[in-house]
Parts: C-alpha cells; sequence; structure tokens
C-alpha cells in the first residue's frame, strides 16, 4: 500500500500532469461523495452497499484511472498527422518568359543563315563578281577530268593495237645488252621495276610504262632511260612482223653498282 501511494504522489508531482490533478481531484470529490451517500443509506436502512474493504480500494482505482488517463495523453500527440508540404505550383518553378525586344529579333534575323548556306559573318550581301568566279571554277576542272578520261580511252585505243608477246609466234627480243645505271641516291637498298614495253613493228619502242617499283620512287628513271633508247628484233605473227608489248623486270642490286634484266615477258 505504501508503495503504491509512493508512486502516485511521484506521478502527481511531474509538470506534465497538471491537467490530470484536476481530473485526480475531481475523480476523489466524486468517491467521498459516493461514501458519503452509501453511509447514510446504511445508516437508514441498517445495510451497506460496499464491503468494508471498499475503502482500501479507491487508492487502486484512483491510480488505474489516473494511469490510463497518462497513457492517452502522451499517445495524442504521435497520432496526430504529419504535416504534407503543399505542392509547389508549376508557374513559381518556371522562370516568366519575357518577350524579346526588337532588338533582339532584328539581332536574331542578321544571324540566321539562309537555306543555301551559313550566314555571311560581316553582314554585307556577297557580290555577283564573287558568285560568278565561283561558278566558272567547276567547269575547268570538269574539263579537265573530260581530257584525262579521253586521253586515257585514246591511249587503251592505242595499246589495243599492240598485241601481247607471249600470244606471238615469236615474241620481241633485244638486239644488245641492256644494263641500267645504278643511281647514286639509292644508297646499298636492293631494288625492282616492271615496265611495260610498247614496241613497234620496227623493232623500237614506241612507249613504256611503270607497272609498280619497289621501294618507289628510286630506280624508275634508271629503268625508263635504259629501255627508252632499246632495240628490239620485232614479234612475228604469220611470218610478218607485228606490234606488240611486253612486261619487263629489272632488278636493281647494290653489288658492283649495276642492274640485271629478267629477260622474262608476260
Amino acid at each position: 500500500m505504501d508503495r503504491l501511494l509512493e508512486c502516485w504522489r511521484s506521478e502527481i508531482r511531474a509538470p506534465e500532469n497538471r491537467y490530470l490533478w484536476v481530473a485526480l481531484a475531481c475523480s476523489f470529490g466524486l468517491h467521498i461523495l459516493l461514501m458519503l451517500f452509501t453511509s447514510g443509506a446504511g445508516r437508514s436502512d441498517g445495510v451497506s452497499l460496499f464491503p468494508p474493504s471498499a475503502a482500501r480500494s479507491v487508492p487502486i482505482l484512483l491510480m488505474a484511472s489516473f494511469s490510463e488517463f497518462r497513457r492517452a495523453s502522451v499517445a495524442a500527440p504521435s497520432e496526430q498527422p504529419a504535416e504534407v508540404p503543399e505542392p509547389v505550383s508549376q508557374s513559381q518553378e518556371s522562370p516568366a518568359s519575357v518577350a524579346p525586344t526588337p532588338a533582339q529579333e532584328a539581332q536574331k534575323e542578321t544571324r540566321t543563315p539562309d537555306r543555301h548556306g551559313a550566314a555571311n559573318p560581316s553582314g554585307s550581301p556577297e557580290s555577283p563578281a564573287r558568285a560568278e568566279a565561283v561558278s566558272t571554277v567547276a567547269p575547268p576542272s570538269a574539263s579537265a577530268e573530260r581530257a584525262l578520261a579521253d586521253e586515257e580511252a585514246a591511249r587503251l585505243a592505242r595499246h589495243a593495237s599492240y598485241g601481247l608477246a607471249s600470244l606471238l609466234d615469236v615474241p620481241p627480243v633485244p638486239l644488245s645488252d641492256i644494263q641500267p645505271e645504278y643511281p647514286e641516291s639509292a644508297g646499298n637498298q636492293q631494288g625492282t621495276v616492271v615496265l611495260r614495253l610498247f614496241i613497234g613493228a620496227s623493232g623500237d619502242v614506241d612507249e613504256l610504262v611503270v607497272v609498280r617499283a619497289l621501294p618507289s620512287g628510286f630506280f624508275e628513271e634508271a629503268a625508263l632511260t635504259a629501255f627508252a633508247s632499246a632495240r628490239f628484233s620485232p614479234g612475228m605473227h604469220h611470218g610478218r612482223a607485228v606490234k606488240s608489248q611486253m612486261a619487263v623486270e629489272v632488278q636493281f642490286v647494290p653489288f658492283n653498282r649495276g642492274a640485271g634484266v629478267s629477260g622474262r615477258g608476260y
């Protein structure tokens, strides 16, 4: 009993229970009135409505009601709903659009490129003379391409009259040894040049071209010079001299500063 009273006193002294003191006093007063009413009724009727132990159970009832009220008051703040932040309107997030000024519109129109190219940085229109000069540059390149194509077609037509030496009855043969000079600029490296010779019916070299050279840029000129002045016996087909073409491979070696011709035609 003493422990319950001590607990009750400690609960009453708590500052957060100041609102409960009023409820406690009201409850205590109601119990006193109830006891007085029941005691008066016992004296008149000679019968008691409560057993003798009812007075001893009053602190327990008060403590129970006090504890229940405190738990309800403590749990009440936690049951309050959390505040939901109001959504920010879209008008506050996005900045208001500002109408462009006439100066900005004029600047935008000046920098806008035309449909045919980029805008002129200087802002001045292109002169007709310059446009005409640009338009007249393309025809020379086209004419040059046409000239090269015509020249190539003429060369192929001209070379078509030269039969392959490997298909003739008697292929052309050089009348003397052909010894190209080893170029000093080549150093001590070895090289190979393949030439295509176009030999006329008289045995003279009408034309010659470089098919390939390894390494390039060292031995081509020496090979062309040596075979340009060479003389051949003409190729024979059905007993008569004909034009022919053949490929020769010239090998340059650094030994004794000379060169050798493979002598094979293909």
